[in-house]
C-alpha cells in the first residue's frame, strides 16, 4: 500500500537521497553535490523542499526568494515515481507555502515536453528563450507565473 506523499522542508541530511534523483533524472546538464550543497546555506533566501513517499525521498525542490519572486532553480521526481502527479503536488505545495510571492519564474530545457506541460496546466507562460544555453546547443525557455494578489 502506498502511503499519502509528505512534502516537507529539506535538509542538508537529505543530500545524498537528492542528489541520486539529479543524476537519474538528468542524464545531462545534472548539478554535482557540491552545487547541492550550496543550496542549503543560503538560508535567508533559499529553500528546499522533499517529496517522500512510504518514507523514502522521491522529489525535491530549490527555490530562491528575492523580496516578491520564487525562483525555482531545480525541481525533479525519482523518474520511477514520474507521471504520478507528484511533481504537481510539489510544485502547488511550494506555491502555497510561499503565496505572498507575486511572480513566480523558472527556465527549462526546451525538450523537455512533461515539464513544459506541468507547468503549462498551472499556469506558467513563456516569456524568452535562450540559445544554447544547455549542453548539446539545447535551447532553455524561461516561464513565469503571475499571481495576483
Amino acid at each position: 500500500m502506498i502511503d499519502e506523499p509528505r512534502i516537507r522542508l529539506g535538509s542538508l541530511a537529505d543530500l545524498n537521497s537528492i542528489f541520486n534523483i539529479e543524476n537519474t533524472a538528468f542524464l545531462t546538464d545534472s548539478w554535482s553535490i557540491k552545487m547541492m550543497k550550496l543550496e542549503f546555506f543560503k538560508k535567508s533566501l533559499n529553500k528546499s523542499y522533499v517529496l517522500e513517499l512510504n518514507g523514502k525521498i522521491v522529489g525535491y525542490a530549490f527555490i530562491t526568494i528575492i523580496k516578491f519572486e520564487i525562483h525555482l532553480n531545480r525541481i525533479a521526481i525519482d523518474p520511477n515515481y514520474q507521471q504520478k502527479g507528484f511533481g504537481l503536488q510539489l510544485l502547488n505545495k511550494i506555491l502555497e507555502q510561499n503565496s505572498k510571492n507575486k511572480s513566480v519564474f523558472l527556465e527549462l530545457k526546451y525538450s523537455n515536453i512533461s515539464a513544459l506541460k506541468l507547468y503549462r496546466k498551472v499556469g506558467f507562460k513563456k516569456y524568452n528563450i535562450r540559445k544554447n544555453y544547455y549542453s548539446n546547443n539545447n535551447d532553455a525557455l524561461l516561464m513565469c507565473l503571475e499571481r495576483k494578489q
